[in-house]
């Protein structure tokens, strides 16, 4: 993702339209809605796992097609963050939204009616890609779009999505489960993109920088690819060939090797698209690396519960959300207390 958004919010304001400071929290929360919808797709899946693995109800999905479908998204979506970070710099975060809530719906109504687990698996992908543009699109809404005073505030209240969407994704897949098929697990993105793109042409300003940033095709196929290869190869490592296996070492050294050459491309342009001097920041390299720690975690932890819950336990769709949903309480928290950290 890029952070020239928040880096160009603290250096100042040039290119700024702030709302007023009644209106910029309903910009907020539109943003905060549309981040929230992105990360329910990450979680909303889980509870259906057994249900997609039922030949009568569901596809007939093996595990490797479930471990695909679940990946699919977050692979996409990783590598394609930089780029959609890119994207809103050059072309505004308020188009790059609305681009990306369109494509997810799009890619969500082809995922419900889906034939197969490869046509899912694909169907994934795209609503993956949707995503990439909307997470790097709010949050540069959210902090170019509130005055100073209100920042940090705003950004904590859009962290906190995560925990909203660890909550609502599982009990909302099976309450959905309980009544509907499992493509209703996707069908529900419509109306919420529907109420997001009206408010975004409602209550979102548009958000430039004096000067449109100039993008970098270098830069940004060096970032998917090499992100795409290391996320592809940790995700292989899981299969039963194990971290060994030539599928899972030569992916993520091709992966390593092309991110190196991007460190090196960026770290020679006058106006890199991404900072990577940003990492040599204590804070900064230390937070960003617990948070991949702590997200790699709770992706395993909610993916495998599922089916520990309703295959062990037997519990219903909807039994087993609601227990998942325990998982929320602690984001959120954290994410309202971190601002108010001494140090932080």
């Amino acid at each position: 993702m890029s952070h020239r958004p928040a880096a160009s919010a603290a250096a100042g304001d040039e290119g700024r339209a702030v709302a007023a400071p009644a209106r910029q929290w309903w910009t907020v929360a539109v943003a905060v809605l549309a981040q929230t919808l992105v990360l329910l797709d990450n979680t909303v899946l889980n509870v259906a796992m057994e249900t997609l693995a039922d030949p009568v109800h569901g596809l007939g999905a093996s595990a490797a097609d479930l471990a695909w479908a679940n990946a699919s998204y977050s692979l996409v979506f990783a590598a394609g963050s930089f780029a959609g970070g890119a994207l809103a710099d050059r072309y505004g975060p308020r188009r790059t939204l609305v681009a990306g809530l369109v494509l997810l719906a799009g890619a969500s109504l082809l995922a419900a009616f889906s034939d197969g687990a490869t046509e899912l698996i694909v169907t994934r992908g795209f609503m993956g890609a949707g995503g990439a543009l909307i997470t790097p699109a709010t949050l540069a809404i959210v902090t170019r779009g509130t005055a100073p005073a209100d920042r940090t505030r705003a950004i904590a209240v859009w962290a906190s999505a995560g925990g909203a969407a660890v909550a609502l994704g599982p009990v909302v897949g099976g309450a959905l489960l309980t009544r509907f098929w499992w493509g209703s697990v996707f069908l529900v993105n419509l109306p919420v993109v529907a109420v997001c793109l009206a408010g975004t042409a409602l209550l979102v300003p548009e958000l430039r920088y004096g000067e449109r940033r100039v993008l970098d095709p270098l830069g940004l196929a060096l970032s998917v690819l090499g992100l795409g290869l290391v996320v592809y190869g940790v995700i292989r490592g899981g299969r039963p060939s194990g971290w060994t296996s030539p599928a899972t070492l030569l992916p993520v050294a091709l992966g390593l090797v092309l991110l190196a050459a991007f460190v090196v491309a960026q770290s020679r342009r006058a106006v890199p698209g991404f900072d990577v001097r940003l990492f040599t920041e204590a804070r900064f390299a230390g937070g960003s690396v617990t948070l991949l720690l702590l997200f790699f975690g709770l992706a395993g932890q909610l993916f495998y519960c599922a089916f520990y819950l309703q295959g062990v336990h037997g519990l219903s769709a909807l039994a087993a959300g609601a227990v998942m949903s325990a998982a929320a309480g602690g984001i959120v928290l954290g994410n309202q207390v971190s601002p108010r950290c001494p140090g932080c």
